[in-house]
């Protein structure tokens, strides 16, 4: 996605559908009809276990955005009113079909 500023970083694409992939992938395997699937499982495999890092993931996500918050802003000041009604206007329309 573009931001406002028309800066855009392809790299960090394939970080953020890594964090979408273990986030999503935590919460389908810790769901079944029974209930949460336990914590204590262990994957058989090493590399499985990237599968069960789901908060990994949302950390990630919080760390991109930062970076991307902080390389995008760049000194600049920040202009709290049009930032807030930007986020508002992205937000609120979600929020509205989700209630």
């Amino acid at each position: 996605m573009r931001s406002s500023t028309g800066e855009h970083y392809p790299a960090l694409d394939h970080i953020r559908g890594l964090a979408a992939f273990m986030v999503f992938t935590w919460h389908f395997l810790h769901e079944s009809p029974e209930g949460p699937v336990p914590y204590g499982i262990v994957p058989a495999l090493p590399i499985f276990s990237l599968l069960d890092e789901g908060h990994t993931g949302v950390s990630l996500f919080m760390a991109l955005s930062g970076y991307l918050f902080a390389k995008l802003l760049d000194g600049k000041q920040i202009r709290y009113l049009p930032f807030f009604a930007n986020r508002a206007l992205r937000l609120l329309p979600l929020l509205l079909a989700v209630i």
